[in-house]
């Protein structure tokens, strides 16, 4: 590799939105002649809590990871990008992401904003908030919702995970139940 190529990193947790998050980042390194690296950070801490369980949930988030990680390896691929794939054992996700960023030289980091649900994201912080204070580059954050009219994706035709290609074309956005009371 280019020392002055650029370098991206593509932080997932495996949900829709990172895939989204995927698509934009294969995008812009596709534009930028860049280097992907996919990060799955395991985050020790959290998975300390399981107390017995420990190795076990390590195990089962170490698998995950690998499975985010060439999922979204193989969309790079697919665009004749050069790709590398870290899962990385750490603290906090967040502290693992920027650290790792530092560690290869990303110019950029991308990440989808929906991986936590909203309690978790109350209770421990969300991640990409986190990155977006502690990092000292750009950061990209991508939101879980495909536009239709997106300039910065290819055809959705391209889209090779069924999951997110069904989820594509529910475009409505999301509006609370209306009930009527008499």
């Amino acid at each position: 590799m280019d020392e002055s190529q650029t370098r991206i990193l593509l932080a997932t947790d495996g949900s829709k939105a990172s895939f989204h998050a995927a698509e934009q980042a294969v995008h812009l390194a596709g534009h930028l002649g860049a280097k992907l690296y996919v990060l799955y950070a395991v985050d020790k801490d959290r998975v300390f809590h399981a107390g017995i369980h420990y190795g076990e949930d390590l195990r089962e988030l170490e698998k995950a990871g690998k499975e985010a990680t060439e999922k979204e390896a193989a969309l790079a691929e697919k665009h004749g990008l050069e790709c590398e794939k870290l899962v990385v054992e750490g603290g906090r996700a967040a502290r693992t992401i920027v650290w790792e960023a530092q560690e290869v030289g990303a110019d950029y980091i991308v990440m989808g904003t929906e991986g936590m649900s909203r309690l978790e994201s109350i209770i421990i912080g969300n991640v990409a908030q986190e990155v977006l204070r502690r990092a000292d580059r750009t950061v990209l954050l991508v939101g879980g919702h495909r536009s239709p009219d997106d300039p910065m994706l290819s055809p959705r035709s391209e889209c090779t995970d069924p999951e997110v290609a069904l989820a594509e074309h529910d475009t409505s956005p999301e509006t609370p139940e209306k009930k009527v009371v008499e």
